[in-house]
Parts: structure tokens; C-alpha cells; sequence
């Protein structure tokens, strides 16, 4: 029986190890997803500071303002999908994480209960064993 609780306690160890990993990965994502934010706002900062201001212009500065701010868009717009991926597998890993953890606490509540049980099968052995009390007479 002995072998059930240390099934048990390996369970909750291996299931330990595997929260910590995906822990892990979460710091990675989340660090991921602020730094693309971070740089989502830069873009959309260069966007607004470098559009056509009303007035004279060259021929030569309305094409060049218009190849930058096209290429700075094309950033803008990727860096959009990344933050929305991001998003997406930092709310697939918080789920995983989440059932990951109810799974370990499950299995500590099963541990618990084995050896509650062995304890008092145990117990109810000795008790068995012992002999019978003599009782007083009045």
C-alpha cells in the first residue's frame, strides 16, 4: 500500500515540474506581448509624426513620405497579428496553467486521503490486536 502513496506523491511532483514549466512559458509570452505592445505605440507615434503636413511640399517629399509611412504601416499591421497571436496563446496557456494546477491540488487531496486511510486501516489492525480490556466491576 505503501506503493500508492509514493504513486501518489510522484503524480504531484511530476504535475509540480509541469507548472512550473508552463509558468515559465506564461513569463516568456507575457514579456513577448509587452515588448510588441511597446512597440505597436512607437509605430503608431512614427505613423502620426511623419504624415504629410498641410502646405508646400515637393514632389520628392510627398513620394518619400508616402514609401515611409507605407513601409511603417506594413510594420504597424504585422505587429498587430503578433499582439493578437500573443493574446491568444497567453490566454491558452493561463487556461492549461489553470487546469494544470487542479490537477496537481487533486492529486495532493488523493495522497491526503490514501494515507488518512491507511492510517485508520492501520490503526483499526493494531486495535484488532490488542487484546480485549478488562473491564471493572461495580
Amino acid at each position: 500500500m505503501a506503493k500508492r502513496k509514493s504513486i501518489y506523491e510522484r503524480l504531484a511532483l511530476k504535475q509540480k515540474v509541469e507548472i512550473a514549466r508552463k509558468s515559465q512559458t506564461m513569463r516568456t509570452l507575457r514579456e513577448e506581448l509587452e515588448r510588441t505592445t511597446k512597440i505597436q505605440t512607437q509605430l503608431s507615434r512614427i505613423i502620426d509624426d511623419t504624415a504629410i503636413k498641410p502646405g508646400a511640399s515637393t514632389v520628392m517629399q510627398i513620394r518619400s513620405s508616402s514609401w515611409y509611412a507605407a513601409r511603417v504601416h506594413e510594420q504597424l499591421i504585422t505587429i498587430s497579428n503578433r499582439n493578437e497571436f500573443l493574446d491568444a496563446e497567453v490566454s491558452a496557456q493561463e487556461e492549461q496553467l489553470a487546469a494544470e494546477r487542479y490537477r496537481h491540488e487533486l492529486a495532493v487531496k488523493k495522497g491526503n486521503e490514501h494515507c488518512r486511510r491507511e492510517r485508520e486501516m492501520l490503526e483499526d489492525r493494531i486495535t484488532e490486536l490488542l487484546p480485549p480490556r478488562a473491564r471493572p466491576s461495580r
